[in-house]
């Protein structure tokens, strides 16, 4: 709905007030050059989620680490990582 529409370009005007210029000026770059997608995720394989393009391991584990911005050096994407799901134990039961 508009309404809808409307409280979402606040909060993107808000959170695009937050962001540094040089930032903002390479994620509308990159944006611009890639048809609107400039960030995508490295999987866990360590590629690019976008251009497929195995990522160096010293890059990957920069990405891995999601604490600065690093570009995938084919297709300059800015990536970031999401680590896997821990898994589930399920509860240990006592058995008298």
């Amino acid at each position: 709905t508009e309404t809808a529409l409307n409280e979402t370009t606040a909060q993107r005007a808000a959170l695009i007030g937050e962001l540094p210029k040089q930032l903002l000026a390479l994620f509308e770059q990159v944006a611009k050059a890639r048809r609107g997608v400039a960030i995508c995720t490295a999987t866990r394989e360590g590629l690019c989620s976008v251009c497929h393009v195995r990522l160096r391991p010293p890059v990957f584990q920069q990405v891995r680490q999601n604490d600065s911005i690093v570009q995938c050096e084919v297709c300059h994407r800015i990536l970031y990582y999401v680590p896997p799901p821990q898994p589930v134990t399920p509860p240990t039961t006592v058995t008298s």
